[in-house]
């Protein structure tokens, strides 16, 4: 494998790419607030008359993640496009020819951040509060904190196993940043429900499906991905022939350079790219 190269800054990408796509948690922000030089980085790209785009793994639809990132200071003007994992699973719970959607019936166990709904408004879905009166568990988000076990989560879900049924994972995350730590996240419950014999279908990164909602959308171009996650942000933007870039903030931010190799190593990807942050 080709080693990184190693960037001070986006300056020295400007010319890479005519797209970018941007993961958000753990690049552009830490769930609280931006990282030091992110908007000045997004107003100096955008100069550059580079189109923008986040793409990230959140199971909220586009417009939720939008009005968010505009609470934490980062304005919707700087991007063309917030495409999320959970507006992936939208249009896929909208097709009735999917052959996995097919299969399903309507009522699904909805597992999710607080009383986060907005993935379902519009979908002729039956949210239903047992996995015993479910036809399909669909895990958008989990309320892990920073220190907690799955144990709960993992309670709730025996039944849901013990009928076999399946689990649509829209946010394949293995961990949330917090400013606090690394918390578990979704992509970890349904990684253990898959494990446990469970049957699961993932949509997100790194799984192509999400690239190839992006590339309809922004239409053509030059593309580089941007992420803090070599296990979903980079080895998926690869695999989809993409450009990528590794950042290390968010999951990265307290890997120094030995465990980072190892990383790579034990993942079989690199980046083109190293940078220490999303800046100029």
């Amino acid at each position: 494998m080709t080693r990184p190269r190693h960037a001070a800054g986006m300056a020295e990408l400007v010319e890479v790419a005519d797209i970018f796509l941007l993961d958000q948690y753990g690049v552009l922000h830490d769930g609280e607030r931006p990282y030091p030089g992110v908007l000045e980085c997004l107003e100096r790209l955008a100069a550059a008359g580079r189109k923008l785009a986040v793409l990230s793994n959140s199971g909220k639809p586009a417009e939720a993640n939008r009005k968010r990132l505009e609470r934490l200071g980062l304005p919707s003007r700087h991007f063309s496009a917030v495409i999320t994992s959970g507006e992936v699973a939208r249009h896929i719970l909208q097709d009735s020819v999917d052959p996995w959607v097919a299969e399903q019936g309507t009522r699904c166990l909805l597992l999710t951040r607080g009383t986060e709904r907005s993935l379902l408004e519009g979908l002729e879905l039956e949210p239903v509060e047992s996995a015993e009166a479910a036809d399909f568990v669909l895990l958008a988000g989990c309320d892990l904190e920073v220190g907690d076990d799955m144990g709960d989560y993992q309670a709730r879900l025996g039944p849901a196993l013990a009928r076999n049924l399946p689990l649509l994972c829209v946010n394949p995350d293995r961990w949330r940043v917090d400013p606090k730590g690394l918390a578990f996240s979704s992509g970890s419950l349904a990684a253990w429900y898959e494990a446990a014999g469970g049957r699961v279908r993932w949509l997100g990164k790194p799984y192509p499906e999400i690239y190839a909602f992006a590339r309809r959308l922004l239409g053509p171009g030059r593309l580089l991905a941007v992420g803090d996650s070599l296990e979903h942000d980079i080895a998926g933007a690869a695999a989809a022939g993409l450009e990528t870039a590794l950042v290390r903030t968010g999951v990265n931010a307290r890997c120094n350079d030995e465990e980072l190799a190892r990383l790579f190593e034990q993942e079989g990807c690199r980046p083109n790219w190293l940078l220490p942050a999303f800046r100029w």
